[in-house]
C-alpha cells in the first residue's frame, strides 16, 4: 500500500514533525481532530531540515503522533496538510515529501494500523542533512532550546519531554 496517494477510506495521519501537538504548524489541526495519540513508524529514520524534519525509509523507528482528523472535514484539511508539505499529487516529481501509506504502532496497544504520512527520499537528506538524535523531532527541538538562554522559561511539562525522548 506504500506509495499510494489517493483513496476513498479516509486513512488517519503520522505526524512526527512541524504538526505534532506544541509545534508551530499544529494550529492547522486544533480542534480539527478526534483522536491524537502517541504511535511509532518503524524502518524509518528522521533528519533535520533546520526547521522542519524529514522522514525516509532507514533502519530506525520514528516518534510521532497518530492523528484522526474530523470526517466532516477530512478531505479540505488533507488538502491544506498535502499544501503545507508542498505535496501536489499530480506533479510528484517536484514535490519534497510524498504522502504515503505506511504501517505505524500504537504506542498504547501495540497495534498496527495504516496511516498517511509524508516520506522524503533517502538520496535527498544522506550526506546534506543531520539526522535526528532518538528520531524524536520534539525531544530534539526541546533539547536544543534546553541549551540555549530560554531555558529558564521551559515548564516542567517541556522538561518531561526531554527526558522521555
Amino acid at each position: 500500500m506504500s506509495g499510494e496517494t489517493d483513496t476513498e477510506e479516509k486513512y488517519p495521519f503520522f505526524f512526527y514533525g512541524t504538526l505534532r501537538r506544541g509545534q508551530p504548524n499544529y494550529a492547522l489541526l486544533r480542534s480539527n481532530t478526534s483522536i491524537e495519540e502517541p504511535a511509532l513508524a518503524p524502518q524509518m529514520e528522521l533528519y533535520s531540515l533546520g526547521n522542519f524534519p524529514m522522514m525516509v525509509p532507514g533502519d530506525h523507528t520514528v516518534r510521532g503522533e497518530l492523528v484522526t482528523l474530523e470526517h466532516r472535514i477530512y478531505d479540505q484539511l488533507k488538502e491544506r496538510i498535502d499544501y503545507l508539505e508542498g505535496f501536489r499529487p499530480f506533479v510528484a516529481g517536484e514535490c519534497l515529501y510524498q504522502r504515503n501509506l505506511i504501517q505505524v504502532v500504537r504506542e498504547a496497544d501495540g497495534e498496527r494500523v495504516w496511516a498517511w504520512a509524508y516520506v522524503g527520499t533517502r538520496d535527498f537528506v544522506l550526506g546534506r542533512y543531520p539526522q535526528v538524535p532518538g528520531e524524536d523531532w520534539t525531544a530534539h527541538q526541546m533539547n536544543i532550546m534546553m541549551n540555549t538562554r530560554f531555558a529558564r522559561f521551559v515548564s516542567d511539562a517541556g522538561q518531561a519531554i526531554t527526558a522521555r525522548g
